[in-house]
Parts: C-alpha cells; structure tokens; sequence
C-alpha cells in the first residue's frame, strides 16, 4: 500500500468496526496509522479481502496478527484469497483490458487456464467454485516457480496479462492501451516503459554472455 491509499484503509477498518460491533476509542486514529504502517508492504486488495474473510467468520474486530495471517497463512489460505481477488477482477474489468496482478502465481495459473481473456470470457457464475479449484491448484504451483525475471530454475510468466483491445491494436498497429492494476482499476503510470527497460537488460546480459563464449 501507499501514502494515498491511507483513506480506503481506514473505509475498510471502519466498516470491520462496525460489522464487529466495536465501537472506535480514543486511540482509533493511532491504531489505524500503526496497523497501515505495519500492513504497507501488502496490496491494499490483499488487506481488504482478508478483512472481509474475517469479519465474516469471527465476532471481534481483526488485529494486525489476524489480517497478516490471513493474507499470508497457508497455501491453501493464499489461493483460494488469490482467486476471489481474480473473479473481483473479472467483474470489475473483464477481458477487454490488459491487466497486472499483484505476484506472477496469479499470472502463471491465469495462462495455465487459458489466458486472461478466455478465462472472462468463459468463467460462469455455476463454474466459479469449480474452476476456482483449479485456480488453487495452479496458483499454489505458481508461487513456487512462477517469475516475471529471468531466474535460473524459474518459469517466466508475462508482466501483465494482454486484454481483448491490446491484441487488436497489436494487429493493426495501433498505439497500445494503458495497463491497469487489477486491484484499483487504474493505469500503472510508466509500466511499459519499465518493462522494456527491464527486457532490453536481459537482452544486454544475454548478447554479453554469448559474446563471452566466444573469446
């Protein structure tokens, strides 16, 4: 999370407040500022759906031990949070829309289901517990192997997720739409360009390599 989202933060804690009946103190302000703080390494989307998960299941208000277990918790805890995180995508931006998760196990699992724009396209509501297995099954994979790098001993997943309109304009070459973040919606200002950054110094690397071999 960043300075900018401290609001939704709070939105999301005063709404836990009140679905637990705890009545906010004194010391709400100091106990939201310290919770964001000790949560900031999280995505937001993360937080908000562990806090959701846990206001559902239990009667107290959630400490920063509750919200830290449940983001990070066990394999299955992270995936079947990971795949409720991707269908709020799918709601929300649908296949037409290039998108970026926020580790590359969601991408590794989305591609292994066919690909961002199959999966809107084809995920109904009947199938959602089902193909969510599925999900699970790849993502828990995926946290293991995937990588958006170049690592030895890693599976190379793509930084972002290609939408129905990036395709097209690739066609017809076309300027290219922003990507979005999955969690907010919103563009991720300069992504491109730290992508091809990020590419043309693997290429670099790569052509010093294959010269270093030949000396």
């Amino acid at each position: 999370m960043n300075g900018q989202q401290y609001t939704e933060f709070e939105a999301i804690m005063s709404r836990a407040a009140l679905l637990s009946f705890q009545q906010k103190g004194k010391d709400w302000r100091a106990l939201i500022t310290a919770m964001f703080e000790e949560l900031a390494a999280y995505d937001l989307e993360a937080v908000r759906l562990a806090v959701a998960t846990h206001v559902r299941s239990e009667k107290f208000f959630p400490t920063l031990a509750d919200i830290v277990k449940r983001i990070d918790g066990d394999h299955e805890d992270r995936a079947a949070i990971a795949w409720a995180y991707v269908v709020k995508a799918i709601e929300r931006l649908g296949h037409y829309l290039s998108v970026r998760f926020p580790s590359p196990a969601y991408h590794y699992a989305i591609e292994f289901m066919g690909g961002w724009q199959k999966l809107c396209t084809t995920l109904t509501e009947a199938e959602t517990k089902w193909r969510g297995k599925e999900f699970e099954r790849f993502f828990e994979i995926g946290e293991r192997v995937a990588s958006w790098g170049h690592e030895l001993g890693k599976v190379h997943v793509p930084p972002y997720l290609l939408g129905w309109h990036e395709t097209h304009n690739r066609r017809g070459g076309y300027a290219l739409p922003d990507v979005l973040d999955a969690a907010t919606g919103k563009p991720i200002q300069g992504f491109r360009e730290r992508v091809a950054l990020s590419e043309s110094g693997v290429s670099k690397t790569v052509m010093q390599l294959v010269e270093g071999m030949k000396t």
